[in-house]
């Protein structure tokens, strides 16, 4: 009898067991294999057009993209043939395009004068000395009375980056004012326009110094630069630089309107709030002001939520102003790029009647980003975008093997364009929304094996309890 009763309780255990092991296959099954996303799975796209031959293609991305992707780094962007297959891409990011700025290099410049009243005609009227490689070593002038008109720039043979010229000048009085226009040439005989009209400045204005002193260029520049101005009074120059870019890269910069902004009034300080709709990293920013003649130094800050510190992004006076018909306005403000959505201007100093009502619209900017892809199998090749159905922390395909396979940073100009063409719906609002959290059925079926395991183990005690009472009893 002593031994039944001590081989009663390992019958609950072994209920328990099965149990169980009933519950461990659907838990210990191994992960559904990885499902290919497939263009229904996408908002909308664009059918591309092809330009050369491949196989690699490089895509300027559309602003719309950026307004409907649903991550910061744009990994819910895919390319498919007219299969519906993916293309192997990689995705050149604003952080990834070398867009910083090299070191100034000194450009020599030479005065160009001619005579009193005369016309400055489309060649240089002019005696230019070069050495053998192209370097201009003088520019020799004959006539009588002259009056200087505008400079000839050597920016040198190497080759020329989109960047900046930058000019310094002896202001002839407090506050002086330039409209300048550049050509380029690359032999000094035929010229070509490239900057029609560009304000440079130096201004004391409502308390403050306002100074603009560089000229934008962009994509290819010629050796040779000839810089004239409209005004009467002459520019002396008494030095220039160009400030290249170091590096190949998608280089625009794309500004987006951040909305209306709201002023508030906090503890005697006026500030301006904004709000932002996307998550894209921008790396700049500017205040657009919808008068002329306005000015104020602000600080501007931003966050990501409202339970956390605000950052200073940058210190610094924005304006518009208005010049006798010429219109001046800063550059904007650069700063380490961020995704933040909160936005707000501390305002320091009050010209531009923000006080009043006249609250500037804030841009911010990001540089606009290119995709590399390949082209395989047939077309019509379609960019899809904007997803919430890809799985966390899905990226690009292949972007590793892309890049090892192309050395894009050393030709870019090699790789054939592909530009977006008509826009095509594909699956529409319904990919914008997360999908519907699955249920934790395998946590319900644990607790329910556990609770099953609890009541067996209740039921065989009791029985075991009666059992043990009852022989007892004969005993």
């Amino acid at each position: 009898m002593s031994v039944a009763i001590l081989q009663r309780p390992l019958l609950p255990s072994l209920v328990l067991l099965v149990l169980l092991g009933l519950a461990c296959p659907p838990l210990l099954a191994a992960a559904p294999a990885v499902v290919e996303p497939q263009p229904g799975d996408f908002f909308a796209g664009f059918q591309l057009q092809l330009e050369g031959e491949g196989p690699f293609y490089r895509l300027r991305i559309p602003e719309e993209v950026y307004a409907a992707s649903r991550r910061a780094d744009l990994s819910d962007i895919r390319v498919f043939n007219g299969k519906g297959e993916t293309m192997a891409q990689a995705l050149r990011r604003p952080t990834e395009a070398s867009a910083s700025q090299g070191e100034p290099r000194a450009v020599p410049f030479f005065p160009l004068h001619r005579e009193e009243g005369g016309q400055a005609g489309g060649g240089l009227a002019v005696a230019v000395v070069r050495d053998d490689s192209g370097a201009i070593l003088t520019v020799r002038e004959e006539g009588g009375e002259r009056r200087l008109y505008g400079y000839l720039l050597d920016l040198g043979e190497r080759r020329r980056l989109p960047g900046r010229l930058e000019l310094h000048w002896q202001p002839l009085s407090t506050s002086s004012l330039y409209t300048l226009s550049l050509a380029q040439s690359d032999d000094l005989e035929r010229w070509r326009p490239l900057v029609a009209s560009a304000p440079l400045a130096d201004l004391s204005h409502h308390g403050q110094r306002v100074e603009k002193r560089h000229i934008a260029l962009t994509g290819a520049v010629g050796r040779y630069l000839r810089l004239s101005w409209r005004e009467r009074e002459p520019l002396r120059l008494t030095g220039a630089s160009l400030v290249a870019e170091s590096g190949q890269g998608a280089g625009a910069w794309v500004w987006s309107d951040l909305g209306p902004g709201q002023v508030v009034r906090k503890e005697g300080r006026l500030e301006v709030h904004y709000r932002g709709d996307f998550r894209l990293p921008v790396g700049g920013a500017r205040l657009v002001f919808s008068r002329p003649n306005s000015l104020a130094r602000v600080v501007l800050q931003s966050r990501d939520q409202d339970d956390v510190p605000w950052r200073s992004r940058c210190s610094q006076a924005f304006y518009f102003l208005d010049m006798g018909g010429v219109e001046v306005r800063d550059d904007g403000c650069l700063f380490a790029a961020t995704g933040d959505t909160r936005w707000r201007v501390l305002v320091e100093e009050d010209g531009a009647g923000i006080a009043g009502g006249e609250v500037p619209v804030l841009q911010l900017g990001r540089l606009a980003g290119e995709l590399l892809f390949i082209a395989r199998g047939e077309p019509p090749f379609t960019l899809a975008y904007g997803s919430e159905r890809l799985p966390a922390g899905e990226g690009g395909t292949g972007r590793g093997a892309v890049l090892e396979a192309l050395d894009f940073a050393a030709s870019p100009e090699n790789v054939p364009v592909a530009r977006p063409g008509r826009r095509v719906e594909l699956g529409g609002e319904e990919a914008l929304r997360p999908p519907a959290a699955p249920l934790p059925w395998k946590t319900w079926l644990l607790w329910a094996v556990l609770l099953a395991g609890v009541a067996a183990l209740a039921v065989m005690a009791r029985r075991l309890l009666r059992e043990m009472n009852q022989e007892g009893q004969k005993s």
